[in-house]
This record gives structure tokens, C-alpha cells and sequence, in this order.
């Protein structure tokens, strides 16, 4: 987004260069050992005259861009100050104020601006402006190559004519005007550099060398003190009491003397290549010495180069070397991707313990029973004689009513082994498919889930949602429910969780990158996109996808305007959004999104209002209701147009969901369908209580 808005120095914002639409004040104290700072804060949010406004700016953005950024509120406006003061504060507490400056420095009008400085005598000085140090003095380089530091208190900087009139200021050599200390500070910024290459030269040409690293006919020279500011390992060895500590010679056993030569060089110049021949050699020996920072990129490049016919290798590995955290991505990756994993050799090499922790990775549970099972299977075959005594145990990860009989026949060993007849019987048992239809309490009071079969006319209660949260979403994928955000004491979450429908457990996932509660969650294609919502900030635009299969989150452009309690339905391999509403009104208008194209586009608006909605699809059409109310409106994509549905009497809805092309919903008093020919709703289950806030979700079952 490039809106034209800079920062002047010392406090002031501006517009196009030129014109002022903001500024701040700060005062501070120090009483006792408490410091006080007091910020005040002006933003011309909405005034266009005489000048301009942000929103003014909003609005020429959109129209050059052809967007539709929705304009300011002084709600949310105020609510992200007060948020992004937050982060800045814990930014500059934990990277330190050069983090912050080159954030400024993005913003700041007066890169290598040409200034004359004036002082209290009209002498006038030319200059160039340099930067500003930490304390916010800006820098100004004279034509003479002097440096003078100009206080932002009390000076007046005339920006367009470049001239700065302080009351006060420094220069260097002494003190004009004021009575305070000089503070001035010089840094050379290639001076760490210059000593490391001077040090380097110095090792290269053997000079002052006090070590000599011996590895089988290769010695490397060194300094002692270089070897233990850069690895813990030297530090231990040359600051300690080790008898290495006062020798010359230093023998060292079992490393690879060319990789000891590149990590030598990397401690002089911060410098080292890795590549594919030599990537393992080096994070063993980097691990060794522990050089974290050579060991973190080494295990960032074997990311990288992850492949399903290397993801085992590069598990194993990682554990040898003590690289944990990519341990355990290589083994999400190859729990992800399977259904591949299981043709290659390494996956054949597993022993059993290791193909264990493959089936116990949650990520695996995304792929089906069938796929599972094939994969246990070929392993168990490539090795019967050892292997088939463990088939019992690997089953526990296959649900035997999800596993096609077909498959479990052509398994002879299978067939033929004693302990596992049971699960072989309740596989090849005669079953039927049973549509259920999940709920779950979503006003954050209980947290209980339930299914109710559409054939058995049964209701079982479930393992409860391990969140007591508010506002949530869900979602179906073959054998599992998705469940993401909710606010928890009226506060936003990031929670993503998943729940198998015939484990009845309940698994936590990687979190949403963004919290987020009165959202809406679809699938599409594989992926399941989080839409809109609420958090601390404010209503989002926001939308985020989930990869079932990898587990990775990603953003995809933003939506035209920002919703919350909105509804969201997926129709032609398109996602529709309508309804809802924002910070300031209830919204009437929609969109859709079409993931191969990649950008949002906006279709009729509604005939009326709609917040907190919900939607579905049936026969090729697109349904949204409000949840309180006599009709609900339908979306012909045929000639782009909403049309009104009037029921005989007022209806509460909390959730639309279709199944088998009729229209359900859930209300606090039970589960209802809908009849178009007799344009009524009647009662598929009626709720032995009355329940707040349900959302539900069908899913089809395997049933004995």
C-alpha cells in the first residue's frame, strides 16, 4: 500500500510532503526511580479542510488503485494507536533502539536533505542531514565534514526552505546558546569488520598466532581468544583449567579438517558456504562446537531441501546431531506428505519405534485410514519375518470401519494372524454411511459436542471442547472437525484445534495467525479459509488459509471491507462473503473470491441488512439469514441478484447447513429442516434443554 504519509522531524506527520496532518507531544520525568512519560497524541483523521485528512488519503489511494480500503473510524484509529504503542515498547525492550530507528528511517522525510542551520546570531552554516541518534538528536554533517547534533526541543525546522532556527544546539568543539554537557557520539561502522579481515591476515600469515588446530595431517593456526569468543567449546577448552588451555598444539579427533578450515574462516569473517555436499559435515561439526548461528542456517538449508525421498534421512540425522526443533519438522513434513513417503526406500528402512512416532505425528491423521493402512501394511511386508508380530500394535492407528474391505482382503498376512482377527472382523463387518450432524456450544459455557444420526434418530454426547470459548467457527474434512479462534474472556484467540469423529479426541493445532473471534471458516479445495471476524484492533478484513495436508497457514489478499459476525458459503469452487458488519454499521453488501484467479470481487448487495448471519448452498444457490426473523435471501449467481424468502412465522437461527441438497438449521430449542414446496421449517430434533448458541456441522459416518 503506498499512501504518500511521512514523518518530519522532530513531531510531526505529513502529507504528501507538504502538509501537516499530524503531531505529538511527550514529556518526561524521573521521580524516585520511577520514570513518568506522558504522550499526547493529533491525527487529522477526517477534516478536509484546509488541507487534507487521512481518509482524504484513503480515498485518492482507492481511486488511483482501484481498491476499496475502508476508511477510518476514531474507534479503531485510537485503538490501534494504543495497540502499535504496545508493540513498539516491547520491540524496542527486547532487539533495542536501532530496531526502532529503522522503522522511523522508512518513514522520515530528510535522507541526505540539504539544510543551512542558524543560530542565535544569524550565523548560518550549511549542512547535510546524516540521521538521528539514539537520544533523537538529529545529525547534520557540514560542508567542513564536522558533525553537530541539533536538540528536537525548542528548534524550529522549516522543512520546505530546509533551515533550522535553534534556540538551543550543539555543535562539536563547544557549546553555543546552552547550558548543558556535549554528548556526541562516533561510530565507525566498518571498524568491527576491518579488525576481523586485519585478524583473518594476520592467521593466514601465521603472525601472533598462539594455537595451532591439529586434525589428522591438516593444522590449521589460530588465536586462542578468537576461538573462544566464537565457539562455547574453545571457550571451555582455553578459559578453563583443561590442559589445552597452555598448549600450542591443540589435537582434535573425528572431524572433518576441511569443514574444521570453513568454520575457522567463518569465525574471522562471519562468512561460510553450505551447499548439498557439505551441509551435513558442517552441522555436525558446527553442533560439535556448538556455533549456533552456523548450526541454525545449516538446519534452516536442510528445510529447504526437504523431499519425501529424504524427509526420513534428515529426521534421523537431525536426532544424531541434536537438532531438535528439525527433528521434529522432518517428521511433520513426512507426516504430511505421507502418501508419498510410503513409496520410498527410506520409508522401508524404518525401524519400528521410528514408524511409531511417524503414526503418532497428529499431521498424518489428515490423510485417510485407507492411505495409513497401505502404508503400515508395506512395511510390514517388506520384512514378515520380523515384522509381522507388530501389526496389532500399528493398527491402533487405522480405524477398521474407515479402511475399504477390498484392501484389508488382498492382505494375506493380515488375514492370517490371530491377533488381529478382531480388528479384521469389525472391518469386513457389513456397515452402512449414517449423516451426522455435529454441535457444539458456542457461546463458551460448557464446551459439549454432540452428534445426532439423521438414520438412527440417536444423540451421544462427545468428548467436550478442551476451550471454553466464545464465537467460534467449525468446520468439516472427512474424518475430523476443525475448530479456530473464540474469544476467551472477551478476548481474541489464535486456538486452532482438530476433533476425530471415531477417536472422540481432540488435538491441538499450529494457532491462527491471527486472533481472531465472529468469524466464519470454509473448506475449499483441501484448504480451509478463515475469514473476517474480531479482535482487540478491531473488525478484519483478514483472511487465512490452512493446508490440511501440510499444516502451513498462509494470508491471501484482504477483503474489500472488514466484517465481522458475517456468513460465508462456498458455491463453484468460489467463496462468497456477505453480511455482517463492521466497526461502525451493519453491512449489506458481498463478495467472492476465486482462489485461481486470486482477488476479491464484489457481486449485489443484499436487499437488506444482515448481521450476525449465517449461510449454505443448496441447488446451485447461495442462502443467508440474519438468525432472528420471518425470511432469509437467496443468491441466483445465474443474474447476479438476491431475492427475498418469507417464512409463515419469525425463526431463530443460529447456524445454516445443508445436507443432501435440503436446508437445515439449529436454534436454542433443536435442529430443524426446510421445505420449499410448503415454505416452513419443521423439527428433526428437539433439544431435551434449552441451548444459547450452537454452531453444527454434518459429517458422514461409518456405522456397524
Amino acid at each position: 500500500m503506498n499512501i504518500d504519509i511521512g514523518l518530519k522531524w522532530p513531531n510531526d506527520i505529513y502529507a504528501t510532503g507538504v502538509s501537516k496532518i499530524g503531531g505529538i507531544l511527550v514529556n518526561a520525568q524521573i521521580v524516585d526511580k520511577m520514570a513518568i512519560c506522558n504522550a499526547g497524541c493529533a491525527i487529522n483523521l477526517s477534516n478536509s479542510k484546509p488541507t487534507t485528512c487521512v481518509n482524504d488519503l484513503i480515498k485518492d489511494y482507492n481511486r488511483s488503485a482501484n481498491k476499496n480500503l475502508p476508511l477510518l473510524t476514531y474507534e479503531k484509529t485510537l485503538a490501534s494507536i494504543f495497540t502499535e504503542i504496545e508493540y513498539l515498547m516491547d520491540k524496542v525492550q527486547n532487539e533495542g533502539i536501532s530496531q526502532l530507528k529503522g522503522m522511523y528511517y522508512r518513514y522520515w522525510l530528510h535522507s541526505n536533505q540539504d539544510i543551512t542551520i542558524m543560530d542565535a546570531s544569524g550565523d548560518k552554516r550549511q549542512g547535510k542531514i546524516s540521521e538521528i541518534d539514539d537520544y533523537g538528536f538529529l545529525k547534520v554533517q557540514l560542508a567542513n565534514g564536522r558533525m553537530e547534533s541539533v536538540q528536537p526541543d525548542g528548534n524550529s525546522f522549516d522543512m520546505l526552505r530546509g533551515l533550522i532556527l535553534p534556540n538551543n544546539y550543539l555543535k562539536q568543539g563547544r557549546i553555543s546558546n546552552i547550558n548543558i554537557e556535549m554528548h556526541e557520539k562516533f561510530v565507525n561502522k566498518k571498524y568491527s569488520s576491518d579488525l576481523l579481515t586485519s585478524l583473518n591476515s594476520l592467521r593466514i600469515e601465521n603472525q601472533l598466532c598462539d594455537v595451532i588446530l591439529k586434525i589428522s595431517n591438516t593444522s590449521i593456526p589460530a588465536h586462542k581468544n578468537i576461538l573462544a569468543a566464537s565457539s562455547p567449546y574453545f571457550h571451555a577448552m582455553f578459559c578453563g583449567t583443561f590442559s589445552e588451555s597452555s598448549k600450542k598444539d591443540v589435537v582434535l579427533y573425528d572431524l572433518d579438517p576441511l569443514v574444521m578450515e570453513d568454520l575457522v574462516y567463518y569465525m574471522y569473517t562471519g562468512e561460510i558456504e553450505i551447499d548439498t555436499d557439505n551441509v551435513q559435515n558442517v552441522l555436525s561439526v558446527a553442533t560439535f562446537l556448538q556455533m549456533t548461528f552456523v548450526q541454525k542456517n545449516c538446519c534452516d538449508y536442510l528445510k529447504d531441501a526437504l523431499e519425501p525421498s529424504n524427509c526420513i534421512g534428515i529426521k534421523r540425522f537431525a536426532g544424531k546431531n541434536d537438532c531438535f526443533e528439525l527433528q521434529k519438522y522432518a517428521e511433520k513434513f513426512a507426516a504430511g506428505c505421507f502418501h508419498e513417503v510410503v513409496e520410498c526406500e527410506e520409508f522401508l528402512q524404518l525401524n519400528f519405534d521410528e514408524l511409531l512416532d511417524l503414526l503418532s505425528n497428529q499431521t498424518i491423521h489428515h490423510h485417510t485410514d485407507d492411505i495409513i493402512f497401505s502404508g503400515i501394511m508395506r512395511w510390514v511386508n517388506h520384512d514378515p519375518p520380523n515384522r509381522s508380530k507388530d501389526i496389532n500394535k500399528l493398527l491402533e492407528f487405522v480405524h477398521p470401519l474407515l479402511v475399504g474391505k477390498d484392501l484389508v482382503k488382498q492382505q494375506d498376512l493380515l488375514m492370517k494372524t490371530q491377533s488381529c482377527s478382531e480388528w479384521v472382523s469389525k472391518s469386513l463387518h457389513s456397515t452402512e454411511i449414517e449423516c451426522n450432524i455435529f454441535f457444539l456450544d458456542k457461546i463458551g459455557e460448557t464446551g459439549d459436542l454432540y452428534r445426532y444420526g439423521l438414520k438412527t434418530k440417536t444423540t451421544v454426547p462427545l468428548a467436550e471442547f478442551p476451550e471454553k470459548a466464545f464465537a467460534i467457527s467449525m468446520v468439516g474434512y472427512k474424518n475430523s472437525l476443525f475448530i479456530q479462534g473464540g474469544a476467551i474472556d472477551r478476548k481474541s484467540t489464535r486456538n486452532h484445534y482438530s476433533y476425530n469423529i471415531y477417536r472422540n479426541n481432540w488435538m491441538k493445532l499450529s494457532p491462527l495467525i491471527v486472533s481472531r473471534s465472529h468469524h466464519r471458516s470454509c473448506l475449499l479445495n483441501d484448504l480451509i479459509y478463515t475469514i473476517g471476524g474480531t479482535n482487540a484492533i478491531g473488525s478484519l478484513a483478514d483472511v487465512e488459509v490452512y493446508d490440511l495436508y501440510t499444516g502451513r497457514s498462509f494470508d491471501i489478499e484482504l477483503m474489500c471491507e472488514e466484517r465481522t459476525s458475517l456468513g460465508a458459503a462456498v458455491l463453484d469452487n468460489q467463496l462468497y462473503v456477505m453480511g455482517g458488519e463492521n466497526d461502525s454499521q451493519c453491512l449489506s453488501t458481498a463478495v467472492r473470491f476465486d482462489p485461481r484467479v486470486g482477488y476479491w470481487e464484489t457481486i449485489a448487495s443484499m436487499n437488506q441488512v444482515n448481521s450476525y448471519c449465517s449461510s449454505a448452498v443448496i441447488s446451485g444457490s447461495v442462502y443467508c439469514s440474519e438468525g432472528i426473523g420471518n425470511c432469509m435471501e437467496r443468491y441466483d449467481n445465474r443474474v447476479n441478484c438476491w431475492e427475498m424468502i418469507e417464512f409463515k412465522s419469525d425463526r431463530e437461527f443460529y447456524e445454516l447447513f445443508s445436507i443432501d441438497n435440503v436446508l437445515y438449521s439449529i436454534s436454542g430449542t433443536g435442529i430443524y429442516k426446510y421445505c420449499f414446496v410448503d415454505n416452513e421449517w419443521t423439527s428433526v430434533l428437539e433439544f431435551e434443554q434449552l441451548r444459547s448458541w450452537d454452531t453444527a456441522f454434518p459429517l458422514d459416518m461409518k456405522i456397524l
